[in-house]
């Protein structure tokens, strides 16, 4: 599912970005560059483009949010369709990330309860920070894959 293609119509439905204009300007800025065949925009893409999106609103802005996306990504995403959707449904844990002085300082799994963490990736010290933030890295992916997950069963089902 994370390497299936989208256009940008898709694209810009999924994301729900006001026009092709704005995905347009984040590919053309360099900023992002999509990974499928060709420079064809994928998924996996779409996901990244949403959680840099959420770090650009915590103060991390440019190519920084979208290393920061990719780096938190590439620490836990599976690869395949079903792990994927349990992964994302995972009633257990989910994952987290930590931004402290616009600095990715630690990505973790935290527990429902919220007794338990384990560290999965990018642990830095936080010294005295002035602005620190969390993210859930579950509910900022979630509505794009369940969104796309839609569109791909209705495209399956029209056709086309």
């Amino acid at each position: 599912m994370l390497t299936r293609p989208v256009n940008s119509d898709q694209a810009v439905h999924i994301l729900e970005m006001d026009g092709i204009d704005r995905l347009e300007g984040i590919i053309a800025a360099g900023e992002f560059s999509a990974s499928g065949n060709s420079g064809d925009l994928i998924l996996r893409d779409l996901l990244t483009i949403r959680l840099a999106q959420t770090f650009s609103h915590m103060g991390v802005h440019g190519p920084k949010a979208f290393a920061y996306a990719e780096a938190v990504l590439d620490s836990r995403l599976p690869h395949d369709h079903e792990s994927l959707l349990e992964w994302i449904e995972n009633e257990n844990q989910e994952l987290f990330c930590s931004i402290a002085d616009d600095q990715l300082t630690r990505i973790f799994l935290r527990s429902q309860d919220g007794k338990k963490e384990v560290d999965v990736g990018a642990v830095r010290p936080e010294l005295f920070p002035t602005t620190r933030c969390e993210v859930n890295v579950f509910r900022a992916i979630r509505p794009v894959i369940f969104k796309a997950r839609r569109v791909f069963e209705t495209k399956a089902v029209s056709g086309a």
